[in-house]
């Protein structure tokens, strides 16, 4: 503001200057002149001075604008530039409440989405993030500096992206992400002239897991319950008709009556999983004895072992355990039963036992055919069986191991494999001791 008014003081003096000597150039009379120039400069000199005060005060004044001002008791010099300043304030006081309140539902949101289990993201109109939580960062691997064309290297989301943002609707896709099966919703958000984008990703690998789970046993169950079906209807075909020589008929009611049991155990076990898979499931407990249990399990199958010629030693040590007796005789009986099933004719099976680390492991060693490494993991599936080949000698619902393990992880026990391709299988049972005894 000074430095406006002298420089208007400058100007005014020179203009005057350059006026006064023009006069005294044509007019000859210099002092006069000089008179009236020197009461110019005095008459200038004191309204700049005047100005200047002026103007210091009125920066001053205007210097104490704020918004707790109050702008109602303002002088007259100051009412104009008062209601603009007033107005400019209560529009910034207004635009500070408003950025508040934004910033705290921003935080709200982050708070909210933090502890999402979908992903979460949202877009500027630039295409840059405006908010990204954990949930994505892990499905996609990806952080805030990510743009919205490259949130997932995919042709299908760059396909869907790009009719989202022509049609200004939101679409949804199915994609497999980083060992994920991920479903991506895209919606876009319209404000004015531009368009920004929520981004929501949510995790289906479990739901398609078991979705692939539940078709590939509805696969196995009709193909376990075809067969046994198949020969009941075959031989009874032939009994029926006549068909079949007298002395053939006792070996077809045989057959019959052998694929009828198949059915039958086969119904039974995979009512057995139904049941295992029940949450809550809540069976009374008692104490165990693991040695005599397994005695009274190795009398049981004693008739299937002699068969083969089989070894059996129980080398398990005497241990009382407090756990739910039908289940945990059932856990055994399976394994055991299973290293019947798939062992060499004179083969043996050991069990022995032993204390690690406050847990008890409990092994069932077989000299069995043995289990491919590749196959090791999905032995415990549901009718799977890992040489098809073998399937065919050995009658079995395929769902042994099956039980055995949803037994085991519902008494709270892991069960494990170690097995060599023409060697044998060793599995592995162990409890802890401190809620088990």
């Amino acid at each position: 503001m000074k430095r406006l008014t002298k420089k208007s003081l400058i100007t005014t003096t020179t203009i005057a200057t350059i006026l006064a000597v023009v006069v005294s150039f044509y007019t000859n009379e210099t002092y006069h002149c000089f008179l009236s120039w020197l009461g110019l400069m005095i008459l200038l000199l004191a309204s700049h001075l005047y100005i200047d005060k002026r103007l210091d005060l009125y920066a001053k004044e205007i210097s104490k604008f704020d918004k707790y001002y109050d702008f109602d008791h303002l002088g007259e010099d100051f009412e104009d530039v008062g209601k603009i300043y007033g107005n400019i304030l209560n529009k910034n006081v207004r635009l500070e409440k408003s950025i508040s309140i934004l910033k705290k539902q921003v935080e709200e949101l982050k708070n909210i989405t933090s502890n999402m289990e979908e992903g979460f993201v949202v877009f500027d109109p630039k295409g840059e993030v405006e908010l990204i939580n954990e949930a994505a960062k892990n499905f996609l691997n990806k952080n805030e500096s990510v743009r919205l064309d490259k949130l997932i290297d995919d042709k299908e989301y760059r396909l869907a992206l790009k009719e989202a943002r022509i049609l200004s609707k939101s679409k949804s896709i199915a994609l497999d992400v980083n060992s994920y099966h991920l479903k991506v919703f895209i919606d876009p958000i319209v404000d004015g002239g531009n368009m920004g984008f929520v981004v929501i990703i949510i995790d289906y690998s479990e739901t398609r897991k078991a979705e692939l789970m539940r078709r590939e046993f509805s696969a196995n169950v009709t193909h376990e319950l075809k067969s046994p079906l198949t020969s009941i209807n075959g031989y009874a075909e032939l009994i029926a008709t006549g068909i079949a020589k007298e002395e053939d008929v006792k070996k077809f009611a045989q057959i019959i009556f052998d694929e009828g049991n198949r059915l039958l155990e086969i119904i039974d076990d995979i009512l057995r999983l139904s049941k295992l898979d029940e949450k809550g499931l809540d069976i009374a407990k008692s104490y165990v004895d693991i040695k005599e249990e397994m005695n009274l399990i190795i009398d049981k199958f004693r008739q299937n072992s002699d068969a083969k010629n089989i070894q059996v030693v129980n080398n398990l040590t005497f241990y009382r355990l407090y756990t739910v007796k039908s289940l945990f005789v059932d856990l055994l009986s399976n394994i055991y039963e299973n290293a019947i099933k798939y062992n060499k004719e004179s083969g043996s099976i050991e069990i022995s036992s032993i204390l690690i680390d406050d847990s008890l492991r409990i092994f069932i060693k077989d000299t069995g055919i043995g289990i491919a490494s590749a196959d090791q993991k999905r032995v415990f599936e549901r009718f799977f069986v890992a040489d098809k080949s073998r399937d065919r000698k050995v009658k079995s619902t395929g769902l042994g191991l099956s039980i055995a393990k949803h037994i085991a992880d519902s008494l709270g026990f892991n069960l494990d494999l170690e097995s060599k391709i023409g060697v044998g299988s060793t599995f592995i049972i162990e409890i802890p001791l401190k809620e088990y005894i």
